[in-house]
């Protein structure tokens, strides 16, 4: 693992051991260690955010297909899904899904 002088270029103490200073943004003072672990907890937030957003865009695209299936449907009405002939399976979300696919793959 990557110490923190290498990773964020700030050592919190000095040749002598006394802590460093490091500006704040309000144009007070901390310790450099006090820095480090504000940093520290940005940088964890930032990387729960980051998952929360991947999480939110997976979950885009799945309703987005489920969009386009349900608009594929009502792009002409006399598509109707007959239960036992126009799909195998016992007619779950994944069966309607995959035979609503196939046939819109036929149309293209």
């Amino acid at each position: 693992m990557m110490s923190d002088t290498a990773r964020y270029g700030i050592d919190p103490t000095d040749p002598d051991g006394d802590p460093y200073l490091v500006p704040r943004p309000e144009g007070q003072w901390m310790k450099a260690d006090e820095a480090l672990q504000r940093i520290r907890e940005l940088e964890e937030e930032l990387n729960h955010q980051t998952l929360m957003l991947e999480e939110s865009r997976a979950e885009n695209e799945r309703l987005r297909e489920d969009a386009e299936r349900y608009r594929w449907l009502c792009e002409d009405s006399s598509r109707i899904i007959y239960t036992g002939s126009f799909f195998k399976g016992d007619g779950g979300k994944a069966d309607i899904d995959a035979a609503i696919d196939a046939a819109r793959g036929q149309d293209a």
